[in-house]
């Protein structure tokens, strides 16, 4: 295993560093990865959810040159919801001299308890999967 340690990825991976404003190098060794491990008899999952308009193609484009050498799955993941836009209207609403600081902090605890209770940033902010 290289990289994090097994507590941040409890599963043997590999770090590739590629340049992901240039396609051809992040098609190239996608292309590559994804050959090695279907050659190893492996199933290749690809998360697009996040992929950018550089990345996305590329990985699309390298899955379908290799389909036909093994099990390769493209999938997307849909949030419940997303909490930028909520977080950002309760730190503005700070700004505003005339608000309600109890009430403000309470959707502030209310928020912050749907993102732990869901999931989002919890590894970053607490260092660890939920309990």
């Amino acid at each position: 295993m290289h990289g994090p340690d097994k507590a941040v990825f409890p599963f043997d991976h590999e770090k590739v560093e590629m340049d992901f404003y240039d396609f051809d190098d992040t098609f190239q060794k996608v292309h590559e990865l994804i050959n090695k491990e279907l050659k190893n008899g492996n199933p290749v999952y690809i998360n697009i959810s996040s992929a950018s308009r550089i990345v996305l193609p590329a990985l699309v484009l390298a899955a379908m040159l290799n389909r036909e050498d093994g099990d390769i799955k493209l999938f997307y993941v849909e949030p419940e919801g997303y909490y930028e836009g909520q977080m950002l209207d309760r730190v503005f609403k700070c700004l505003d001299p005339d608000v309600d600081k109890d009430a403000l902090f309470e959707e502030l605890k209310e928020l912050a308890g749907k993102i732990k209770n869901r999931g989002l940033a919890y590894r970053e902010l607490y260092g660890r999967k939920r309990r």
